[in-house]
């Protein structure tokens, strides 16, 4: 897995697979790169320093992390959801680390998953619209900790 931070956007790119992007879609400040065959090949994440926050901060307590700083307004009459005042790119980012088996669950998107994809350690679940809604990491630690060094050291981070 390779890392790539930009300081200047705030950007964090995630390559899982040395083959070519066939097509990318973005939801809620996520960018979830494809192969020609539909697999994940990698990950542009607008808020890079927001979105590696939560992930450590959802492996030291192995708590859930929902935007703790965002501040929710009520609810509006139209739809029966909570609208939130968001940080410019990432939305109502939700993080889940499973110690049992090193996994990383985040949701970044509203619905239900109506399927997924899987490329290697990384498995994309989708909406009914084929939109990316969340994402699994396997081995979790290793990605959290590409993510950490490569935004803290602001260069190109390889982890085996």
């Amino acid at each position: 897995m390779k890392f790539r931070y930009s300081s200047e956007v705030d950007i964090l790119m995630v390559d899982i697979s040395h083959e070519p992007y066939g097509y990318s879609e973005d939801n809620e400040g996520v960018v979830v790169h494809h192969g020609k065959d539909g697999n994940p090949l990698g990950l542009e994440i607008l808020d890079g320093k927001l979105f590696v926050m939560f992930a450590n901060t959802s492996l030291a307590t192995g708590e859930e992390v929902n935007n703790p700083d965002v501040p929710e307004v009520p609810f509006t009459k139209e739809r029966n959801v909570s609208i939130r005042t968001i940080p410019k790119g990432n939305a109502d980012l939700r993080f889940k680390y499973h110690a049992e088996n090193d996994t990383l669950t985040v949701r970044f998107g509203d619905g239900i998953s109506d399927f997924c994809r899987q490329n290697h350690e990384l498995t994309v679940y989708y909406d009914h619209n084929e939109l990316p809604i969340g994402l699994e990491m396997e081995k979790a630690r290793e990605f959290i900790l590409g993510t950490m060094q490569s935004v803290l050291l602001h260069r190109e981070v390889t982890v085996a």
